[in-house]
């Protein structure tokens, strides 16, 4: 086809207007480079809903590993393992039906309070001029007290105290106190969930923190 300052004739042989084919279908040749408005409005709209619907897959996949992540920091932060031989002590003298109550009734005290402290934590900053920064080296120096006990096989003084033991033993029921609180859900955990609880940035990590306590 004959150019004239870059723009092809064939314009006004395929697209011209009155010439029985419709404005929107014109081909116009500008420097070599051949555009369809109709197709790039077409190419347009699927690339947005392919984008719509990869992004979906992509928030889950964040949601998923940030809600493995909570998960695996709170439980061994928790350790249910290590309050194993408390719970059987103050417990002792119990049946089986009424141990298994007092555990359930600890795990239902545990999510509670954890997921308390996780909403509202933020709202704990901002009353007590507390920064996340500063949360998070109180909480690592916490939690690093009660890593060094763990490897040293000790009961963390974190979590509860032999006077505490002794008391708990003369109560009916230690599913509240001390088994509850602070023996699961102590500083340690309540420092964690409310550090998490800053990190998740969208619905669904929210959403995967909550599962994940």
């Amino acid at each position: 086809p004959e150019r004239n300052s870059g723009v092809s004739r064939t314009e006004f042989a395929r697209g011209a207007p009155g010439a029985g084919v419709p404005h929107g279908l014109r081909t116009l040749t500008v420097g070599g480079c051949t555009t369809n408005a109709t197709r790039q409005r077409r190419s347009a709209g699927a690339s947005h809903s392919t984008a719509a619907r990869g992004g979906l897959p992509d928030a889950m996949n964040s949601a998923l590993t940030f809600g493995l992540g909570a998960f695996t920091s709170i439980f061994a932060i928790v350790d249910p393992f290590a309050a194993l031989p408390v719970f059987l002590a103050l417990t002792g003298r119990e049946t089986d039906g009424r141990r298994r109550a007092i555990a359930l009734r600890a795990a239902m005290t545990v999510f509670v309070v954890l997921a308390v402290f996780a909403t509202c934590g933020q709202l704990l900053f901002r009353f007590f001029g507390i920064s996340v920064a500063g949360c998070k080296s109180a909480g690592g120096i916490r939690v690093m007290g009660v890593a060094r006990d763990m490897m040293g096989a000790k009961h963390s003084s974190t979590k509860t105290t032999p006077g505490e033991e002794e008391e708990a033993a003369a109560k009916e029921d230690v599913g509240l106190i001390p088994v509850g609180i602070p023996l699961l859900s102590g500083p340690g955990a309540i420092a964690s969930a409310m550090l998490l609880a800053a990190r998740a940035d969208t619905l669904p990590e929210k959403g995967a923190l909550y599962l994940a306590l």
